[in-house]
Parts: C-alpha cells; structure tokens; sequence
C-alpha cells in the first residue's frame, strides 16, 4: 500500500506532523474518524482495509466526479491485480474474463 514515500511526505500530503503519522503507523495512537478517512483517501483505500475488516484494497471512486479523477484499470490489471466482488464474492478469472467478453460482445451489438 505505500507509495514509496517517506513518513514526512506521507505526513506532509496528508496534513499531518510527521510525529503523529508516525504514531499511527507504529500503532502508538489510534487515529480518530476523520484522520482514518484522511489516510484512507491518500492511500485510496477503505478505512475498513486500513483498520484490517477488509482484506481487500478498495479504491475510492467518487461517483459524482468527472472521469479524470477515477482510477482507470487496464484489463490486464483487473485480470491481475484486483479482485472483483460480486454478491459478495470474489470472481474468478474465467469470470471475469467473461464479464470483459460480454462487454465487449454489447458494443458490437450497438455498433
């Protein structure tokens, strides 16, 4: 999840003294609500992935924001790298494979 990134500017981005940043990543302090939700938007994450109820990485889209400010995934990378919950379960490969055919197959359908 780091962003190869030091504690000051990890702490600096976030608005943070390097001291407190460093308290919560050493597990010294409990951040509060807000400082969770800071950290979590930094890292885009889910505060329930940072205080480990999740063992996923969920990435923070924000469904009202133009497209330049959503993660966009090549399909090599959802293949890969990122898991796909459906129903609350984790889609297989051939699954998702699938799901990257059948778009596909619509947009022929509407050319």
């Amino acid at each position: 999840m780091a962003k190869g990134l030091s504690q000051y500017a990890v702490a600096e981005k976030i608005g943070f003294s390097r001291g407190k940043y460093a308290n919560y990543e050493q597990g010294s302090r409990e951040p509060d609500l807000a400082s969770l939700e800071r950290i979590a938007n930094f890292f885009e994450c889910s505060v329930d992935y940072l205080i480990g109820s999740s063992e996923r990485l969920d990435i923070n889209i924000n469904q009202n924001s133009n497209n330049t400010d959503k993660k966009v995934l090549t399909e090599k990378e959802l293949l890969e790298d990122y898991m796909l919950i459906v129903d609350g379960q984790e889609a297989t490969l051939k699954e998702k494979e699938g799901a990257i055919a059948f778009v596909r197959a619509v947009r022929k359908i509407r050319a």
